[in-house]
C-alpha cells in the first residue's frame, strides 16, 4: 500500500477511534514491511499509534527534497561603492544590537552616504527588515544598500520597496508586478512610478481600482502624495464617491492640498458668506492731558455665522456631521471648523488684505477661537505655508498653542526656518509665557523637543538647549522618568562634538547620575561613529 493513502486511513481511524472503526496493521512490501512486522497482533490502539509512528518516520526519511522549478536568480551585480571600514561596520552592528534610537541609525546611514560607501553585506537582512517596518527610514537606507542589497531585496517580496533601485522597470514588467505583487510591493512600485511619471502611476491604479480591496485602495491613494498635481484631481474627485470612509478621507486630504481644486472652491463658496473680519474700536482720553484729542484704539477680531445644516454635498466633501476626536465644539461649529481646514489660509490674507499674523490674532480674539485656530492650523499644514505656520505658532499669544498639531506644524516648516520657530517657543517658555511647569526636573519646554522636534537638532537650537539644561540636572532631587526620556532623545539629536565639549564641567545631582552618564556615552559613541565615517 502506498504511504499517502495509508496515512489518510490512519487519520480517519484515529478520528473515529479503534472501537468504532476496526484497525489492523496493513500488509506492506519493500521498505515498509520491516517497520510494520513487529506490530502485528498487538492491541488495536497501540497498533495504530505504532503504525503512525513508523509511517511518519518512513515519510520523513524517504522523501526526496523538493525541486524549485524556477531558474536560479542572476548573480548580484558588481558593487560600485566600497564597504565602510571595519570600525564603522562595528558601529553599525552595535546600533542594531543595542536598541539605540532610530535617529542614531538614520544619522549613520546619512553619514555613510556622504562618505560614498555602502552597507556591509552582513547587516543587509537586518536593515532591510527595519526598512520594511519604518517607511521614514527607507530613503536613507535605499541610498546606501549597494548593488547586493538591491539584489537581495528583489528576492523577498516583503523588501520590494528597496529592490528597484533608481532604474524604472519596463512597461510589461510593471504591469506584471502590479497584477501579481503583494500589497506592500505594489504600493512601493506605485510610489516609485509617481516620482518619475505621476500619470503612469495614476493610470496603473485606475486600471484595477474597481477590483481592489478597500484597505488597498486607501493605501494606493496615499501614494498620490508623491508627485501630487492638478492632473490628479479628476481621479481624486471620483474617489469622493467611494463607499469606504477611509478612501474618501484620503481623497479629501489630497484635494485640500490642491489650491485650485473643485473641492476647495466648493468649500470656499460655502464658508465665505459666513466669515467676516470686524474691528473693535475703543475711545479714551489721555490721562496726562485730558484736553488733548481722544485716542482711538482698534482691535480686529473674526466673527462668523454657523452653517444651517450639514447636507449631502457637504458630507461628500469630507465634512463629518457628528463631532469627533474629543472636540468640545458644537455640531455647527464643528462643521465650519472642518470646512475652514480645507481652504488654503492664504485665501483669507487676500480676501481681507491682512498679513497672516493679523488674521491669526483676529481669530484668537474671536469668541470662536476654539473653532478657528485648529481649522487654520490644519489648513496651514495641508498647504505647507511657512508664513502662516509661523504666525500660528505661539510666539506672542499663549492661546495659540495646540500641542496636538505642534509636531506637524514644526515638521511642515522648511528646515532652515524650523529651528528659529522652536527657539521662539523655548524662549517664551523660559519667560513663563507659554507653559506651566509640570515637572520639577524636565520642564515642559524641553519635553516639547522630545515629543515634537525630529533629530538632528542644529547648532543654534543646541546652544539654547545646552544653556537651559545644567540647572535642571544640578537641582534634581530624585530620579525623573521625563528627564531620562529627554536625555535619551537629546543624546541622539544634539550635535555630538558641541555637546560633549559643553557637558564636560557640568555638575549633576546623584539622583540622575546614571542617566546623565548614559547621555554622555551616547554622545561619545555618535562622535566616534561620525568621525570614523568622515575619514
Amino acid at each position: 500500500m502506498a504511504p499517502e493513502p495509508l496515512w489518510n486511513d490512519l487519520a480517519a481511524a484515529a478520528l473515529l477511534g479503534t472501537e468504532r472503526r476496526a484497525f489492523a496493521v496493513p500488509q506492506a512490501e519493500g521498505g515498509l514491511a520491516p517497520l510494520f512486522g513487529g506490530l502485528t497482533g498487538t492491541d488495536p490502539g497501540k497498533a495504530l499509534l505504532g503504525t503512525a509512528a513508523a509511517l511518519a518516520l518512513y515519510r520523513r526519511a524517504g522523501r526526496r527534497p523538493a525541486k524549485d522549478a524556477e531558474p536560479p536568480p542572476e548573480p548580484a551585480p558588481v558593487e560600485t561603492r566600497p564597504r565602510p571600514s571595519a570600525t564603522a561596520a562595528a558601529h553599525l552592528a552595535q546600533v542594531l544590537s543595542s536598541g539605540m534610537t532610530r535617529e542614531v541609525l538614520a544619522e549613520w546611514l546619512t553619514a555613510l552616504d556622504r562618505a560614498g560607501r555602502r552597507v556591509p553585506e552582513e547587516s543587509l537582512p537586518a536593515l532591510l527588515e527595519i526598512g520594511r517596518k519604518d517607511r521614514e527610514l527607507r530613503p536613507s537606507l535605499v541610498a546606501v544598500l549597494g548593488e547586493r542589497g538591491r539584489w537581495l531585496a528583489r528576492q523577498n517580496p516583503d523588501w520590494a520597496y528597496a529592490g528597484a533601485g533608481e532604474a524604472q522597470p519596463e512597461s510589461s514588467a510593471t504591469d506584471t508586478a502590479w497584477q501579481t505583487g503583494t500589497s506592500e510591493a505594489r504600493a512601493a512600485l506605485l510610489r516609485q512610478l509617481r516620482k518619475a511619471d505621476p500619470a503612469r502611476g495614476r493610470e496603473l491604479v485606475a486600471s484595477t481600482w474597481s477590483t481592489e480591496e478597500p484597505s488597498d485602495r486607501a493605501g494606493f491613494l496615499e501614494a498620490f502624495e508623491v508627485g501630487l498635481g492638478p492632473d490628479d484631481e479628476s481621479f481624486l474627485e471620483s474617489a469622493l464617491d467611494d463607499r469606504r470612509k477611509e478612501v474618501r478621507s484620503v481623497a479629501v486630504e489630497l484635494l485640500s492640498q490642491l489650491p485650485q481644486s473643485r473641492l476647495v472652491r466648493r468649500v470656499l463658496e460655502r464658508v465665505a458668506p459666513l466669515l467676516a473680519l470686524s474691528v473693535e474700536v475703543t475711545l479714551s482720553a489721555l490721562e496726562s492731558a485730558p484736553s488733548k484729542p481722544i485716542v482711538v484704539k482698534t482691535k480686529p477680531f473674526a466673527e462668523f455665522e454657523l452653517p444651517a445644516a450639514c447636507d449631502k454635498p457637504m458630507q461628500r466633501d469630507g465634512i463629518e456631521p457628528k463631532p469627533q476626536g474629543g472636540t468640545k465644539l458644537g455640531e455647527k461649529a464643528w462643521w465650519l471648523s472642518q470646512m475652514l481646514g480645507c481652504i488654503p489660509p492664504a485665501v483669507w490674507s487676500r480676501v481681507w488684505g491682512k498679513p497672516p499674523h493679523e488674521v491669526v490674532q483676529a481669530a484668537i480674539a474671536s469668541k470662536w477661537n476654539d473653532a478657528l485656530y485648529p481649522a487654520l492650523t490644519r489648513a496651514a499644514i495641508r498647504a505647507r505655508d511657512a508664513e502662516w505656520i509661523e504666525a500660528l505658532l505661539p510666539q506672542r499669544h499663549r492661546a495659540a498653542l495646540n500641542l496636538n498639531d505642534l509636531s506637524e506644524m514644526i515638521q511642515a516648516l522648511p528646515a532652515e526656518r524650523r529651528e528659529r520657530a522652536v527657539q521662539g517657543l523655548l524662549r517664551m517658555d523660559a519667560q513663563g509665557k507659554l507653559f506651566k511647569k509640570v515637572e520639577e526636573l524636565a520642564d515642559a519646554g524641553l519635553m516639547l523637543l522630545t515629543d515634537h522636534v525630529p533629530a538632528p537638532w542644529g547648532e543654534e537650537l543646541a546652544i539654547e538647549i545646552l544653556g537651559r539644561l545644567p540647572l535642571n540636572l544640578a537641582n534634581a532631587k530624585y530620579y525623573d522618568y521625563q528627564c531620562h526620556r529627554f536625555l535619551k532623545a537629546a543624546g541622539a539629536a544634539l550635535p555630538a562634538a558641541l555637546a560633549i565639549q559643553a557637558v564636560a564641567d557640568w555638575k549633576v545631582a546623584e539622583a540622575i547620575r546614571s542617566q546623565f552618564d548614559e547621555f554622555v556615552a551616547l554622545l561619545q559613541f555618535r562622535h566616534d561613529m561620525l568621525k570614523e565615517l568622515s575619514t
